[in-house]
């Protein structure tokens, strides 16, 4: 009696074992499963907020790229600056043969689509541009002018509400794309 009693409880304790070992090698595999769709997940949701390349070596590529097409001799750099009040501006750089630089401001950069950020940096070079050929003349239509022979109109108008909006004030886009079409 005492022999039938354990028998079966040996054999339980090793389907409880075997059961035992499949939840956990169920659980290992659900649990590999979530993290790697969790990872994942996170890999494209992060990808996807960024709007855009925001490196230096992407911004001086669209730079080198408008330079030639705006016919721009002067070397052209960009720089990313913990503040810039104007969030994007050109200045001439310190030593005259290093040509311009245009800051981009750290905080503003990021909210840029591509299409905004090729429009900054083409009314930027818009005003090297007009330095370079008229340095009498300094308009932010003439900039944007230029800026329309490398970007379309609706770019430039985006750009103007965002740095409004950035900057909390209220601006008139016919006062800086009226004239240009």
């Amino acid at each position: 009696m005492r022999g039938e009693a354990s028998e079966p409880n040996l054999q339980n304790l090793q389907e409880l074992a075997a059961t035992e070992r499949n939840s956990r090698r169920t659980r290992f595999w659900h649990l590999l499963f979530t993290l790697t769709w969790i990872l994942g997940t996170a890999v494209a949701v992060s990808s996807a907020d960024l709007p855009v390349d925001l490196t230096e070596q992407h911004l001086n590529d669209v730079v080198r790229d408008f330079r030639g097409r705006l016919r721009i001799t002067p070397p052209v750099s960009v720089s990313i600056v913990a503040a810039n009040q104007y969030l994007v501006s050109v200045e001439q750089a310190s030593r005259p043969q290093k040509g311009f630089i245009i800051k981009f401001d750290r905080e503003f950069l990021p909210t840029l689509e591509e299409q905004e950020l090729r429009a900054v940096i083409a009314h930027e070079l818009g005003h090297i541009w007009i330095f370079t050929h008229h340095p009498y003349l300094q308009t932010e239509p003439l900039a944007n002018e230029k800026a329309m022979q490398l970007v379309d109109r609706e770019s430039l108008e985006k750009v103007y509400k965002k740095v409004w909006q950035f900057e909390g004030q209220k601006g008139s886009l016919e006062e800086f794309l009226a004239k240009v079409e």
